[in-house]
């Protein structure tokens, strides 16, 4: 294709110019879309972060309260200050239904120093629930 008059050559520089402005825009727009587009990303991913966490934080709380909740009432127990007279088996019965309504339990106990509790740790020897040895 020969460029013999300037009309030619005039449009054949401007489609160029044209073409690579086009190129230029299209290829800033892209990079800025890319960058807003990683930082969106980012934004969500650390609000979605800070939600499961938050949602973690409250089980935990839960499991805590509830612990402590237990603590507290097996110190009832042997406080002089407190009139709560409760067995063996009543704090069995405690710690079973901690465990049941707790869906986040493994496990519960309780642990005395040799016969603190009531005394009577020999009867209790190889019964289920009890760890007491001689």
């Amino acid at each position: 294709m020969k460029l013999n008059s300037i009309k030619s050559k005039i449009t054949v520089w401007a489609g160029l110019c044209m073409f690579f402005m086009m190129l230029i825009i299209t290829l800033i727009t892209i990079i800025t879309l890319r960058e807003s587009a990683i930082e969106t990303a980012k934004k969500d991913a650390v609000i979605i972060a800070y939600e499961q966490a938050e949602g973690i934080k409250a089980e935990l709380e839960k499991i805590l309260y509830a612990a402590q909740t237990l603590a507290l009432t097996m110190s009832a127990i042997k406080d002089k200050n407190v009139n709560l007279d409760i067995d063996r088996e009543g704090v069995i019965d405690i710690l079973r239904i901690a465990l049941a309504k707790n869906r986040l339990f493994v496990s519960v106990y309780t642990c005395w120093e040799p016969d603190a509790f009531d005394g009577m740790d020999i009867g209790y020897i190889g019964e289920p629930g009890h760890d007491y040895q001689s």
